[in-house]
């Protein structure tokens, strides 16, 4: 079923009312903004979303019936705008997208983050760790599909309503075979070594020789059994194939900030996994990511063979709501980030250095730098317990119970956003003594996107994370915000403290993709 804007928001508010900022309306103990949420039943939905027994939806797509959503407008409703083209995709014409609610991973209590100038309410209920989708609206699985021994079903499911069909659809998946060779896979589910003989046609634009024959469309299959792949990625894209150049050892694929490449107008989006085949099953890790861009919605769902896993993750939200409610809620440098194709990541574009806003995070890292060349910064994280402080341009951290001195270099705003240079570096030949350098880079670079980094005792607190005063990655909070569980790859360590959308299960039997629009 074709999955969109609805999220189980909160399930029970308390009876009594709320003491709030003048600013501010009561519903039942949550204080919220009348201007951006509404309260339905005692129930808090973004304003132009209803109240469906605990879950809000947006009414132009679905109606509720004794408590349970139906697909379909509620009756009077108008019906949805007209897609556009596919062959040129437009800009999102939607005037005002319903937004969606902080995702409860996000938030711990039921009343929505005021602006920073007004208090947080003093206590409110917690909410449900992870929200309830109910099940007609998760990708369902194509009981027609056969098993094969030894592999998994990648299922592909076209959910865009209409604006592309299956004959517009494309996927191809690439990754590494047994002996590590870089490999694409067929039909029969046969990861293939890749050679430079398979770039057999001319693309339509920049004139450059790819492998047509690797790329497959949903009308020719909607499944392919999955064996054991090395660092796999798969792409799937609408209107035109993905264009791939095989060349000695690796491949040249897309490359969206380079306008001559011929993929720069193509909408794509992409996955990454690895698959093990562990006594004659496959063992499945994959996620999501947005640490490049946003083009398109989908979600996967992963199940295993013994039943006893099922989960999910994906958007929320058609791609025109997504695209209006990133413009109208983050601030001006992030707005930047936006054009006809993509939602870029910021380094991918005007946070690079340079660029209009490559300093976006020296203020914040200058104030980190002075805070800690007068104290200690100490946390605590799955590899121990540290202290460091600022010794000129690179932090020096002990670790309770290890005489050793690691060390991690001054950031800059690009090595924030992107994990790279003073966040990926390790200072040491050592190897055990980079890998806990890196456990540290990762741990500083995720507070500070997430606007944490001088709050130590907010690092494992997820209700904190971006809502300080100080700036942080607003790309990241906004997919944050619009997903299906509140997790994702805003930014590539958004693993720490397990806010990423990855998926891994022993026994995998299926993986299923619902392509959205």
């Amino acid at each position: 079923m074709r999955l969109v804007n609805i999220i189980t928001f909160i399930t029970t508010i308390g009876l009594s009312l709320a003491q709030c900022p003048n600013t501010l309306s009561a519903c039942g103990e949550a204080c919220y903004s009348p201007e951006e949420y509404t309260c339905d039943n005692g129930v808090l939905c973004p304003i132009s979303m209803k109240n469906c027994n605990g879950a809000c939806y947006s009414p132009n797509e679905y109606h509720c019936e004794n408590g349970s959503l139906v697909y379909g407008p509620e009756s009077g409703d108008a019906s949805p705008a007209p897609v556009p083209a596919p062959s040129t995709p437009e800009p999102p014409t939607i005037p005002e997208p319903p937004s969606v609610p902080e995702s409860p991973p996000i938030i711990e209590q039921p009343s929505i983050p005021e602006p920073p100038s007004v208090p947080e309410p003093p206590s409110s209920p917690s909410i449900p760790s992870s929200p309830g989708i109910s099940d007609n609206l998760k990708p369902q699985r194509d009981p027609s599909i056969p098993s094969k021994e030894g592999k998994m079903i990648l299922q592909i499911d076209n959910n865009t309503g209409g604006a592309w069909s299956d004959d517009e659809i494309y996927w191809v998946v690439l990754g590494r075979n047994e002996n590590h060779e870089l490999s694409y896979l067929d039909l029969n589910g046969d990861l293939i070594k890749a050679d430079l003989s398979l770039n057999d046609a001319t693309t339509p634009r920049g004139n450059r020789r790819y492998a047509s024959s690797i790329v497959h469309k949903l009308s020719e299959r909607k499944y392919v059994h999955l064996p054991a792949v090395e660092s796999g990625r798969m792409y799937i894209s609408y209107g035109e194939p993905v264009y791939i150049t095989f060349n000695d050892g690796g491949y040249a694929g897309p490359d969206v900030n380079n306008e001559t490449d011929p993929n720069a107008n193509t909408l794509f989006e992409y996955f990454e996994f690895t698959t093990e085949s562990i006594n004659g099953t496959i063992t499945f890790h994959g996620n999501t990511t947005r640490v490049d861009f946003f083009s398109f919605p989908y979600m996967i769902r992963l199940m295993n063979s013994t039943g006893d896993y099922d989960r999910w993750e994906g958007d929320t939200g058609s791609r025109d709501e997504i695209f209006n409610a990133f413009k109208n809620s983050v601030s001006e440098p992030f707005k930047t980030l936006v054009d006809d194709y993509r939602i870029m990541a910021p380094c991918k574009t005007t946070f690079n250095e340079g660029k209009t806003y490559g300093d976006y995070f020296d203020d914040y890292i200058n104030a980190f730098w002075s805070k800690y060349s007068q104290e200690n910064l100490e946390f605590q994280c799955d590899a121990g317990s540290f202290k460091g402080h600022v010794e000129g341009n690179r932090m020096l951290f002990t670790k309770s119970g290890d005489d050793r001195t690691f060390f991690v270099d001054r950031p800059t705003t690009q090595d924030v956003l992107e994990g790279r240079g003073a966040f990926d570096r390790g200072s040491s030949s050592d190897p055990d003594l980079t890998r806990i350098e890196l456990v540290i880079e990762a741990q500083l670079c995720a507070a500070f996107n997430r606007g944490i980094a001088t709050e130590p005792s907010k690092w494992k607190d997820v209700s904190s994370y971006y809502k300080s005063e100080m700036v942080s990655n607003e790309y990241s909070e906004f997919f944050h915000q619009h997903s299906v569980t509140g997790k994702a790859y805003g930014f590539c360590y958004d693993d720490v403290n397990d806010q990423s959308t990855l998926l891994e299960c022993g026994n995998a039997d299926i993986l299923i993709i619902d392509l959205k629009w």
